[in-house]
């Protein structure tokens, strides 16, 4: 839990726009089942993209769903055509998902 909440303090601090959700989210709201990763949705905006990755710059991202991929790059603009970033820190795993922002 203290990798989770590292990542929730990056995202807080660095002034990313996102909603938690999925087994942490319940967690918050009272639930007893365990996650082990931290599911956001939030908007893949530059502006936005830009924060997220200043926010885990020192926490070395990279792809976990294509460790195929080259690794993940500084710039915001290349990810903005993602519909969700499935990510792997050195504080856990991160989910960031677009779809569905309007609605979270």
């Amino acid at each position: 839990m203290d990798t989770t909440q590292e990542l929730i303090n990056r995202l807080l601090s660095s002034g990313v726009e996102f909603v938690l959700v999925g087994g942490m989210a319940g967690i918050v709201h009272g639930s007893s089942v365990v996650t082990e990763d931290l599911d956001i949705c939030a908007p893949l905006s530059e502006e936005n993209l830009k924060k997220l990755l200043t926010a885990l710059s020192s926490l070395h991202p990279r792809w976990r769903m294509r460790p195929n991929l080259p690794p993940l790059t500084n710039d915001p603009i290349e990810l903005t055509g993602f519909k969700n970033l499935y990510l792997l820190t050195d504080a856990g795993q991160l989910d960031v998902l677009r779809r569905g922002f309007i609605t979270c």
